[in-house]
């Protein structure tokens, strides 16, 4: 459902943010897996989009406003799908 795609990109949205706290890896590798996970959690929005999750206003409230995906809403791709979403709601 597209709910379970939507809870899937919140915790991708945190484990990007919980990996700053990995010691195990260096700056690098902390940046390389927060771009991987933030990847995979516009990926599954992109899922929830296309089961028409964002098509109920309270979930595309959910999508601006959920704290968890907070470090998700500076780049470029999310607020396209921002942008869609509101130009497609009716």
């Amino acid at each position: 459902s597209g709910q379970t795609w939507f809870d899937a990109a919140r915790i991708y949205t945190l484990a990007s943010r919980l990996v700053t706290k990995d010691e195990n890896l260096n700056e690098e590798q902390q940046a390389e897996k927060i771009s991987e996970y933030a990847g995979k959690a516009m990926a599954f929005l992109a899922g929830a989009r296309e089961r028409e999750f964002f098509t109920d206003k309270t979930n595309l409230s959910a999508l601006k406003t959920d704290k968890y995906l907070t470090s998700l809403r500076d780049r470029d791709d999310f607020k396209q799908l921002i942008k869609e979403l509101e130009e497609d709601s009716p």
